[in-house]
């Protein structure tokens, strides 16, 4: 069987002609940190809108003086914001660092 080593395959032919792992890999580094800057985005929105962290964003909001209340209401919102934030943080960075196709 003299040749088989050398079998034409038409797959690698065009993946080679086209490039398309160089490009899925940039698309999905570029994917991964966007995903990473809106996660860190997102995280600042949920901070800077805690009553703990800006004790005076309370009135703009309509809870009014009364910073227990506010700290009260806002704590399971600001958990949860937290929390899908760095979900979408680890999730952008994986994409970063992972290795390609």
């Amino acid at each position: 069987m003299a040749g088989e080593g050398n079998r034409y395959n038409e797959a690698d032919d065009i993946a080679a002609s086209f490039q398309i792992r160089p490009r899925v890999k940039t698309r999905l580094k570029r994917a991964g940190l966007v995903l990473a800057v809106l996660g860190l985005l997102v995280l600042a929105f949920f901070l800077a809108t805690d009553p703990m962290v800006l004790p005076g964003w309370t009135e703009k909001v309509g809870w009014g003086r009364n910073q227990v209340d506010a700290v009260s209401d806002a704590r399971w919102g600001t958990a949860i914001g937290v929390a899908g934030s760095a979900a979408i943080i680890v999730s952008g960075l994986w994409l970063l660092v992972r290795r390609s196709i």
